[in-house]
């Protein structure tokens, strides 16, 4: 045997890894407890990235640029202190609330997201009550209790795949291409180099399906929300789209 299969799945899994982080088509929702006097929380290691995050239904807005200075300002530790961003976050940024540094807790309407090593969400202001974890209803029936983390998600091959469509021929690149290209017995280079090829190309493949699949949107309110002004507009069919059926053909 060429290859062992533990060494097989271990290539498969990694594969599903990578594929999910470049095409971010896992996306779930967990609900967080949050506290009165903590305004800063640790989300688990399989949240890649924030989507949305909403606070009993209302979505708040991701923060960047010169609104962080009073996080420097006020933080001296952790994953919002001072020396854990560069000047690049300064760079188009907005101005602080009111032109105070500091925040008082009350209801949030703005979240700042680290992954400098520490996965942490901070709200801003502060939430000024106690809310409770909810495991479930995150869609629909505790969305107005909760507060929820909308994000892409690590793959891990068993609980959280890709979608089927793209999954199997696209791993199955990933693996031959990698194990083509061990060094020992099976090494075939050309053979690698021609499943690097064909991965590459189903891996474009599934960012161009799932861009299409996720890029639909809500298009309700679109005039009175600024936020949607860049949205394309939605499809309308033409009027002799399918089948034209004359009156007269159908009544004689």
């Amino acid at each position: 045997m060429l290859w062992t299969n533990q060494y097989l799945d271990q290539l498969a899994l990694e594969a599903e890894i990578f594929i999910a982080e470049d095409t971010k088509c896992i996306i779930r929702r967990i609900s967080i407890p949050v506290y009165r006097d903590i305004v800063e929380y640790q989300l688990p290691d399989y949240v890649n990235n924030i989507r949305r995050v909403f606070y009993k239904g209302l979505r708040l807005n991701p923060i960047k640029g010169s609104g962080l200075e009073w996080i420097n300002e006020s933080v001296e530790d952790g994953a919002f202190a001072g020396h854990a961003f560069s000047d690049a976050y300064y760079i188009d940024g907005i101005s602080s609330i009111n032109g105070s540094n500091g925040r008082s807790r009350s209801k949030p309407f703005e979240y700042y997201y680290s992954t400098f090593g520490e996965n942490v969400i901070r709200f801003d202001p502060g939430i000024d009550q106690d809310i409770i974890e909810y495991s479930d209803g995150l869609y629909d029936t505790n969305i107005a209790n909760a507060v929820i983390i909308e994000f892409y998600s690590v793959a891990d091959g068993v609980n959280f795949k890709i979608p089927d469509y793209i999954r199997r021929r696209t791993i199955k690149s990933y693996v031959l291409y990698k194990a083509f290209a061990k060094e020992g017995d099976g090494q075939n280079l050309q053979a690698s180099e021609y499943w690097k090829g064909r991965y590459d190309l189903l891996l474009n493949r599934a960012r161009s399906i799932l861009n299409g699949v996720y890029s639909s949107c809500i298009y309700s309110r679109i005039d009175q929300n600024p936020r949607y002004k860049n949205l394309p507009a939605r499809p309308v069919l033409p009027d002799n789209y399918g089948i034209v059926v004359e009156d007269d053909d159908c009544w004689g």
